[in-house]
């Protein structure tokens, strides 16, 4: 079936022709992710971004224009993703992306440890494997000092802190960084 056809499908209720047209996309949602950093969330979230554009695309598609389908998601995604990025760096939502838990004591806070009372137990598992896959993916792809310099870059440390704790100077911490960016692009 095309994507066209799915797509009307889909419009008339048809929940299994819009799962394939998600399922189709995916990749390509993720791929258009890739290139953009949202301030204050992470990949999943622009992933989650990228989909709703895809919804979006579905639901507002006209197939008797002239654009097929592929080319109207992907303006959608890529619109979708982009107003999700340049929204969270208006800073306009920041005292509400800055608040403290109500159901995280003072102690949990300060400690940075918190109990899992609220996560959905699958969900936990699940990010659980997709963590053990992807370090899995790293250690498959990156050297040990790649390896050295991605946890350190992961904890926040500057370069010259990477560069301390690895025994590099910093031009080999930036280099190396950029070699991690190319492999993962290229690898995950």
């Amino acid at each position: 079936m095309t994507d066209e056809e799915l797509v009307i499908k889909a419009r008339s209720g048809d929940y299994e022709a819009e799962s394939e047209l998600l399922y189709r996309y995916k990749d390509r949602v993720k791929t258009y992710s890739r290139g953009y950093f949202l301030t204050g969330g992470d990949y999943e979230d622009l992933i989650q971004e990228g989909m709703i554009g895809l919804c979006k695309a579905i639901r507002e598609y006209s197939p008797g224009k002239e654009a097929a389908f592929k080319t109207f998601a992907s303006i959608c995604i890529n619109r979708q993703i982009a107003d999700a990025v340049k929204a969270a760096n208006r800073k306009k939502h920041a005292p509400l992306n800055g608040y403290s838990p109500l159901d995280v004591s003072a102690d949990e806070q300060a400690s940075g440890r918190r109990d899992n009372r609220g996560i959905d137990p699958e969900l936990y598992v699940l990010a659980a494997e997709e963590n053990t896959i992807l370090n899995d993916k790293l250690k498959a792809i990156l050297t040990e000092r790649e390896l050295a310099v991605l946890r350190g870059f992961m904890q926040g440390l500057s370069y010259g802190e990477i560069g301390d704790a690895t025994g590099i100077n910093v031009k080999a911490v930036d280099n190396s960084l950029q070699s991690i960016r190319k492999k993962i692009k290229k690898n995950v």
